[in-house]
């Protein structure tokens, strides 16, 4: 029975009992129906139902796209947008590679040579232009059968055709120089020299197929715009279609479901299932990331990365191309098709204490539908670690949090997840401003654990001690903006489970004006979807057992980071898978682990993994990609966004990402992404040398 059938239920019985029970009863059971129906009336407010929420793209970068292709070897997906922008999707893996900027805004198709790398476009007034995707700059132009141009198709490796809008085909091909040369032309079988997209009626918002020789009809609904352009994969088992609603959207043909719907930004990007799960970029400008897409339902708006603890599935458009599993979430709401409200949250101002360095912060979450998993109250962009006084009323809980103050500003911002950890709106507290006695300057704690000699012998690595020594000396030398530097050095046989363990704790009695920075170099293994970091003492990374029992977890480094009192956290990990060979999607669960470390306890994050240690990298560099990056941006490379003589965390972020890449083409080096998260407030953690 619904909640709304038994409420009517109700008070019809209580008309009766009231209006037949004998006088002397009529009282008491008054009182008694009366508290009932109070109840019944606070639970109908309490939306308990699962709502349907409306997908919103807020970004101004996110433009409608009007043309897509996929290559010859269905390996890469172009999409053009009506900003003139090329996005480049690599499909095994899931991740945009490429956003090609072009001045053209009226593409209305396109096919993507990846031999070369390059993509022609076709413009509604009939010009052919060739673009090199990776260097992003054009490489010719030219207009063939001026406006005559209908659309252009992949024939061979090197060659395309295009047919008129008289139904004439005409095969080029592409010479060296990047123009193209007629080299046929022809009338026949037209349906099957261009098909699928003959084959395809693009009805306003749907897509009808019939497929050739096949009398069924596939109809894919779903866009909220008129459909412009449509692609099929060489095994006819994956369509994809373009929409002025913004999104690229992805469909199984035989089941003619939608699975996923992508957007492309300027620098970020995104991909979301209907299930409600989501990959993309978590930082940067706030409508060229995941939070510029958002669910809306009733009057609230709940953005992307708000369902990051459950819902965030990195590398989601590769295990959907790939047929690969999803990792197992259980019994999650798909998000699509509804989903029960996260609570309301209020915090009120700082209060003072008898205690000058105290303040007390009030924080109330209500229940709205989803239950209340937690409360988090973030001191400067920090999650603070004191346990709250808690008391429930009604549908709230109230949490009465008792915090340290710092010198100078002090924010205060809180959040309340669910019982499916799906975030409510946050709240700020009004900003306080404290004036504390204090040394001029916090001081610096620097954690660096690396190695190269593990107790089993056949884990040894080369560049792991270099690149955390390398870290520790450049910060013991280089500390102008801290009043001191506390170095913590585990290398090599000191490196144990429980030292490492033993030291991370000892910086929860670190106050929480310094600053910390902790930097891990060695082997790295996925168990399940948990990266783990093995210590010098685990010998055996392949026995589940071992791994479990004797490795630093993700989810051991979240507890004992989250028990530390400094708000500013810098957590730096370089590590190598300890097997001959890394899956594909392993990496991707290591983000998965530390975006909702620095989520959950706001902290900075820069992590890489490689799939085996290359010497040649410490030969070259000597250091790892990652570490000679991270160094050349501390010595002041960084400095950049503003240029103001220190290097921020955000600027080192940035830079050591563009940095890897470069490094990598230079130096021939096998792929590496580096893996970046800020949640924190961002702060400056090196003073510049002139360069």
């Amino acid at each position: 029975m619904s909640l709304f059938k038994y409420a009517l239920t109700w008070i019809s019985l209580a008309f009766i009992i009231t209006t037949f029970s004998p006088a002397h009863e009529c009282q008491a059971r008054r009182s008694m129906l009366g508290q009932s129906t109070k109840n019944i009336t606070k639970a109908i407010k309490m939306n308990t139902r699962a709502l349907r929420p409306k997908f919103v793209i807020k970004s101004k970068y996110a433009a409608p796209t009007s043309a897509v292709s996929l290559s010859s070897d269905n390996e890469l997906l172009g999409v053009a947008d009506k900003l003139g922008r090329i996005h480049i999707w690599e499909l095994q893996t899931g991740q945009r590679i490429h956003a090609l900027e072009t001045d053209i805004t009226n593409i209305t198709s396109l096919i993507i040579f990846p031999q070369t790398t390059s993509v022609l476009l076709l413009q509604k007034n009939g010009t052919l232009s060739f673009w090199d995707f990776k260097k992003n700059k054009q490489l010719s132009s030219q207009t063939l059968l001026g406006k005559k141009i209908k659309r252009i198709t992949t024939t061979t490796a090197n060659g395309f055709t295009t047919i008129n809008h008289d139904g004439v085909l005409s095969t080029f091909t592409i010479t060296s120089d990047n123009t193209s040369t007629r080299i046929g032309k022809s009338t026949d079988n037209i349906a099957t020299a261009i098909a699928p997209p003959l084959n395809f009626t693009l009805d306003n918002h749907n897509i009808q197929y019939r497929p050739e020789n096949s009398d069924k009809e596939y109809v894919f609904t779903g866009h909220s715009a008129p459909v412009n352009d449509v692609a099929i994969n060489s095994s006819a088992t994956f369509l994809v279609s373009a929409s002025d609603d913004r999104t690229v959207r992805l469909w199984n043909i035989q089941s003619q479901k939608e699975l996923a719907r992508l957007v492309g930004m300027q620098d970020g990007w995104a991909v979301v299932s209907p299930e409600g799960f989501f990959d993309g970029t978590l930082d940067g400008d706030l409508e060229d990331r995941l939070d510029a897409l958002r669910w809306e339902v009733a009057d609230r708006s709940f953005g992307m990365d708000g369902f990051l603890e459950s819902y965030y599935s990195p590398a989601l458009l590769g295990r959907i191309w790939t047929n690969k599993e999803q990792p197992s979430q259980q019994n999650l709401p798909e998000i699509a098709e509804g989903f029960k409200l996260p609570p309301t949250t209020t915090i009120s101002k700082p209060i003072a204490t008898s205690d000058p360095k105290k303040l007390t912060i009030n924080v109330t979450a209500t229940d709205q539908g989803g239950g209340i998993s937690e409360t988090r109250l973030y001191h400067n962009g920090k999650r603070i670690n004191t346990v709250p006084e808690v008391t429930a009323k009604d549908q709230a809980k109230i949490h009465v949090f008792t915090v340290e103050a710092v010198d100078g500003q002090n924010d205060f911002t809180a959040v309340s997840l669910s019982d499916h950890k799906i975030e409510g709106e946050s709240v700020s507290a009004p900003p306080m401003q404290k004036a504390l006695p204090s040394p001029t300057k916090p001081d610096l704690h620097v954690v660096s654990i690396g190695i190269n000699q593990y107790k089993n012998p056949y884990l040894d690595l080369d560049y792991a001690v270099p690149d955390a020594k390398g870290v520790s000396d450049y910060f013991g030398a280089n500390h102008d903006l801290f009043n001191k530097v506390h170095r913590y050095e585990l290398y090599n046989r000191k490196a144990t489970q429980t030292r490492i363990q033993t030291t991370l704790d000892l910086l929860s009695t670190v106050p929480a004006r310094d600053t910390i920075i902790i930097f891990l170099s060695g082997h790295g293994e996925t168990l399940g979807q948990e990266w783990n970091f093995i210590p010098y003492d685990l010998t055996n990374p392949s026995d589940h057992n071992e791994l479990a029992r004797k490795s630093v977890s993700a989810s051991t480094l979240q507890l004992l980071v989250a028990k530390i009192s400094a708000h500013r956290i810098f957590l730096l990990i370089d590590s190598c898978k300890s097997g001959a060979l890394l899956d594909v999607f392993a990496e991707f669960d290591m983000q998965q682990n530390f975006a909702i470390i620095a989520r959950s306890t706001g902290i900075h994050i820069g992590a890489s993994t490689t799939k085996e240690q290359l010497a040649g990298e410490l030969a070259t560099l000597g250091h790892g990609v990652f570490t000679f990056a991270l160094l050349n941006g501390l010595e002041g490379h960084a400095d950049n966004k503003p240029q103001n003589g220190t290097v921020s965390v955000s600027e080192l972020l940035n830079f050591i990402k563009h940095k890897m890449t470069k490094l990598i083409e230079e130096n021939n080096i096998p792929p590496q992404r580096p893996t970046t998260n800020s949640r924190g407030a961002d702060f400056a953690i090196t003073a510049n040398r002139p360069l």
